[in-house]
This record gives C-alpha cells, structure tokens and sequence, in this order.
C-alpha cells in the first residue's frame, strides 16, 4: 500500500526543449518511477510495469534518452483519490500536453476504501491487486 504522506506530483521533461510534456504523481522515488516509464518505453506492455500511454509512444519516436523527471511539487495527502485531484488541476492549470488519464475521471464506488479479509484497508479498485500482494498473502 502506497504511503501517501510521500506522495508528489512529478513531470516529465523534453531535455531539449524544456517542456514538461506529462504530469502525474507517485508515492515512489522520482528515479524509480522514472525507470518504469523508461522500461515501457523500450519493453511496450511486455515490461509488466504500467500501461503503454501515449506519452510512451512520444518518448519512443523522439529517443527516450532525450527525456528527464523532475518534481512538481511535493503532495503529502490521505489517498489517492486527492493525489488525482490534485493532477487534474495541474494538469488542467498548465495545459499539459499528456497526462495520467486516471486522473481526469472521477473514481466514485472504485476509489472507496473496503476491508479486505486479511484486515488490511484497500481501495475497491484496488482490492484484486492487493489480494496478489506478499502482504495478503
């Protein structure tokens, strides 16, 4: 379960330009979420990782070398329902060119904590992922 109080909105940048081309945000170590989006990039779907975006694509047919992460701002917060909140705004603020789609809808019922058996605190939507994790297990 992702540690909220670490989150932080994160860009992607084109080094040549300058531009922060993508916003989301994460719990994780910039380099390390940098690395995932790397890994799509070179390894499609097969990298197991994360989903192959648009911006992926982009990352791919202009050279992956040719992009970088850099923080946004630093979002500590109660979940992961107010850290897409947050992404839309900045994405909406600043006219991103791609962005985490995730954020752009509303998680309604999916975004709603439940009780998983083993007494951990999930997220509906997340429950079937968290049933595979060491954790459940």
């Amino acid at each position: 379960m992702p540690n909220y109080e670490h989150a932080r909105i994160y860009g992607i940048v084109d080094t040549r330009t300058g531009d922060v081309i993508y916003i989301s945000g994460t719990c994780n170590q910039l380099s390390c979420r940098m690395g995932n989006h790397r890994s799509i990039v070179m390894h499609g779907p097969d990298a197991r990782n994360g989903a192959w975006q648009p911006v992926h694509r982009f990352m791919n047919t202009e050279g992956v070398r040719n992009f970088g992460i850099c923080e946004i701002e630093p979002f500590p917060c109660s979940g992961r329902r107010a850290l897409r909140k947050r992404e839309k705004e900045l994405v909406v603020l600043r006219k991103c060119r791609f962005f985490n789609a995730q954020c752009m809808i509303d998680s309604g019922k999916y975004g709603a904590p439940v009780k998983c058996a083993c007494g951990a605190t999930v997220t509906r939507g997340g429950l079937a992922q968290h049933k595979r994790t060491q954790k459940h297990l």
